[in-house]
């Protein structure tokens, strides 16, 4: 049985990982610091924390909607592990954006109070070290996650680079985004300390190419068993 996907979609899909990965992109390039460092910090650093994480919130909103239109748009020619990339990166995303929240609607209510550096430090020291040992179920939202994205990431380029639907181009850009993320965890320096906001920007280049190359539906074949003979 064939099922056809209007192009429709992949405009669609395409605009949504364009504007969510640039959205993305400019907002990890200007996200602070996870806490205040002094208490007369506290009230432009809420604010600044509050609007950003909204704006990321809204980023990784549109990322997600997007996402499935990368893996259907090569559906003829994608291995079965490529589609495992799509479960394990929004999974990852997912989990990824978990703290937004806490920034956008905690923050306001936790520094509310907090008129001494001695509660500041108090309340920094809590955000930094979670509470693991109280509640180690957090664990099975901060272990996968890495894991997650890395493969989910690595899976996804490399059926990009083999199925040959997308140009090659694309899974080279992603690719580059995720040496530079992996090479942002060994080495601190400026120009890798944000190389999150590369990888966002390039799911908005890979949106970029099914915008604009989307002209035409895609198939996906589902191949069944022939009926027994009785």
């Amino acid at each position: 049985m064939n099922v056809t996907i209007s192009s429709n979609y992949f405009r669609l899909s395409g605009l949504a990982l364009l504007l969510g990965g640039l959205m993305g992109g400019v907002g990890q390039l200007l996200h602070a610091g996870d806490t205040p460092e002094t208490v007369a910090e506290i009230p432009g650093f809420v604010a600044y924390a509050v609007n950003t994480h909204v704006l990321l919130a809204w980023a990784s909103t549109l990322i997600l909607l997007g996402l499935p239109a990368i893996y259907l748009r090569q559906a003829a020619k994608l291995k079965w592990w490529g589609w495992l990339g799509l479960p394990l990166l929004f999974i990852a995303l997912m989990f990824e954006i978990f703290h937004g929240p806490l920034q956008i609607m905690g923050y306001p209510i936790i520094f509310h109070n907090v008129t001494t550096p001695e509660q500041l430090q108090v309340i920094n020291d809590q955000i930094h070290t979670l509470a693991t040992d109280q509640y180690p179920l957090q664990l099975a939202v901060l272990i996968p996650l890495m894991p997650f994205l890395f493969i989910g990431l690595i899976l996804t380029a490399v059926g990009m680079l083999t199925a040959r639907v997308l140009p090659k181009h694309v899974g080279v850009v992603l690719t580059a985004a995720i040496t530079l993320l992996v090479l942002g965890m060994f080495i601190k320096i400026r120009v890798l300390d944000v190389s999150f906001s590369y990888l966002l920007l390039a799911f908005a280049y890979i949106g970029g190419s099914l915008l604009l190359g989307s002209s035409n539906p895609a198939e996906v074949t589902n191949a069944s068993r022939p009926a027994r003979s009785a």
